[in-house]
């Protein structure tokens, strides 16, 4: 049966929209509206030195739009008449990994740095176009290839430039900015998101391990730290099942160099409302069978509740029970279990929506895909068909239509201020080779294979910081911080 790409027809938000221009960072005009911060001089000699990361969440109040009255906004300057330039800072943000440019991350200097209040762990409403308290003096969202530039830039010493998704959050401080001139940094790694808590912060990622899939894996590879894995990190992992419900092909301990402890249990996280609200983000890899019975008692309702209050969370290939046995997310779609289709098959990338236009241009200028709006997909599975609002569909196979990665926000069917969490389900599995799915049931990291992204892995990496980032209608493109 086919299916057609599905957004919300709801109204345009009227919050600051900037168009996307492929090449070209989305730019906020400046205007006036935690100390995580590397230094360095743009301009002159300076050091790079990082410090503790904490941050927020994109939520509601601000006094973002006002003329400038007072803080950094009163130290941009007029080039006009001189003959030089705007005063400006340009970059590319990249993964943690320093591999990856990545697209729509906000990026901005806060008016007040000393109102960002702290993140705390747990859901939250990330509805995009929420004001920052105290507002910005300048912000940009970064393009398709992780550019941005920020304009009117404040002049002077120690200004902060926020790096931010989500929460992934960074700050960089400017030693110097000097006044209408491009103000480059001193390496391209400085506007890497953190790998770990002493460069930025994090958010609190659960990863439950499975017989069929190592997403424990792929996170790794993006570049989060070690240290951030094991326990007192930002990542925890739990112990899933095998198809025949043993462990006996699963990751469920870390390796000897890691503690080599056993990680807590799958079940045991997900039917405990106390753990799964202790998240921002929970990763459930396919264990090889649905196991529905253990998740429809407390599991589902646990998960819906995290989602409706601001989680987000992505389930891969037979966790479909967390969207086809809930009440809640089960509408987006018909929810079905049919024959694997052809491994490897070729997916399409849906470009009718703007986000889905940058998924197929970032696959292209990173090599990974096999054609226009293209990308081959190993192991591919068939749970789902006929997606229907507000359900959103990114990659399809064409054969039969076959949705192989969709999203929906949450709560379902609400309007898009009220819109706080977000769930991603994919049909599509990554494994610790990069091109099969099984899991080889060696300890963690032991069993994850080293390297860069493959084709589909990095499409993955692009869903995931999506995923990760502020809620928004996305028949609208992404709008710079304010």
């Amino acid at each position: 049966m086919r299916s057609n790409h599905v957004i919300r027809a709801s109204a345009v938000m009227t919050t600051l929209l900037v168009a996307v221009g492929f090449g070209t960072a989305i730019a906020g005009a400046g205007g006036c509206g935690s100390d995580d911060s590397s230094t360095f001089d743009g301009g002159s000699d300076g050091s790079n030195t990082i410090g503790d990361g904490q941050g927020f969440g994109f939520g509601n109040g601000g006094d973002s739009g006002e003329p400038c009255t007072g803080g950094l906004c009163t130290q941009s300057v007029d080039c006009s008449g001189k003959g030089t330039g705007d005063t400006t800072i340009s970059g590319v943000v990249t993964d943690p990994a320093g591999k990856n440019p990545l697209y729509n991350i906000l990026v901005y200097i806060p008016n007040f740095p000393d109102k960002i209040p702290a993140y705390t762990d747990g859901p939250s409403c990330d509805v995009c176009g929420a004001a920052i308290p105290g507002g910005v003096a300048s912000s940009a969202v970064t393009d398709v290839d992780g550019k941005f530039q920020l304009a009117k830039v404040p002049v002077g010493a120690n200004i902060p430039v926020v790096v931010q998704v989500g929460k992934w959050r960074r700050t960089y401080t400017f030693a110097n900015v000097n006044a209408c001139v491009e103000n480059a940094a001193p390496s391209n790694d400085v506007y890497r998101l953190p790998k770990n808590s002493t460069e930025g912060h994090l958010p609190k990622m659960a990863i439950t391990t499975g017989g069929a899939d190592t997403m424990e894996c792929l996170f790794r590879r993006m570049g989060i730290d070690d240290s951030e894995f094991v326990p007192g990190g930002r990542v925890t992992l739990y112990g899933g099942l095998d198809q025949d419900g043993t462990t006996n092909n699963v990751t469920v301990a870390y390796d000897a160099a890691h503690g080599g402890t056993t990680f807590p249990n799958a079940r045991a996280f997900w039917n405990d409302s106390a753990q799964v609200n202790a998240q921002d983000i929970i990763i459930y890899s396919c264990e090889g069978a649905a196991f529905d019975s253990d998740k429809t008692a407390s599991g589902i309702p646990n998960t819906n509740a995290f989602l409706d209050n601001g989680g987000k969370m992505f389930a891969s290939h037979w966790h479909r029970g967390f969207f086809s046995k809930s009440t809640e997310l089960n509408v987006i779609g018909t929810w079905k279990d049919d024959n694997d289709p052809n491994d490897p098959s070729e997916g399409s990338i849906v470009t009718s929506f703007p986000k889905g236009a940058a998924f197929a241009q970032w696959l292209t200028n990173r090599a990974a895909t096999d054609g226009p709006n293209q990308i081959k997909i190993h192991a591919p599975r068939n749970n789902v068909n006929t997606i229907v609002a507000p359900g959103t569909e990114w990659v399809y196979l064409p054969t039969d239509h076959v949705p192989q990665f969709i999203t929906v926000d949450t709560p379902v069917g609400a309007s898009d201020d009220k819109l706080c969490g977000k769930a991603a389900f994919s049909d599509l599995h990554v494994s610790s080779s990069g091109t099969g799915d099984k899991n080889n049931g060696n300890a963690w990291p032991t069993e994850c294979a080293t390297g860069d992204l493959t084709a589909q892995e990095k499409a993955l990496e692009f869903l995931f910081f999506d995923l990760s980032a502020c809620v928004q209608n996305d028949s609208n493109p992404p709008p710079p911080p304010r």
